[in-house]
């Protein structure tokens, strides 16, 4: 499994560690830990700009045991999230 297919990723309860240009070691310990990330200094997949530390609101939040979210969540959220940036 890729970090950005991940719940920690889809969750988005790591975006302010992940977005914090300062915390080289949270990035750090996701490429050792996840083939999919080459570099510490990734772009984010949700479109999350550096130093990006606002707590994130989450809209459609339901995860199957698979940690998968249901696709009409996941399509509300992207949108809801589209819309606050």
């Amino acid at each position: 499994m890729t970090f950005f297919d991940s719940a920690h990723c889809l969750s988005m309860a790591h975006c302010k560690a992940c977005r914090d240009k300062d915390n080289s070691g949270f990035r750090k310990s996701l490429k050792e830990s996840f083939s999919d990330i080459d570099m510490v200094q990734f772009a984010c997949p949700h479109g999350r700009k550096w130093g990006d530390s606002e707590k994130v609101k989450l809209v459609g939040t339901k995860l199957y045991k698979s940690g998968k979210r249901c696709r009409k969540c996941e399509k509300r959220r992207v949108l809801t999230n589209r819309t606050k940036q």
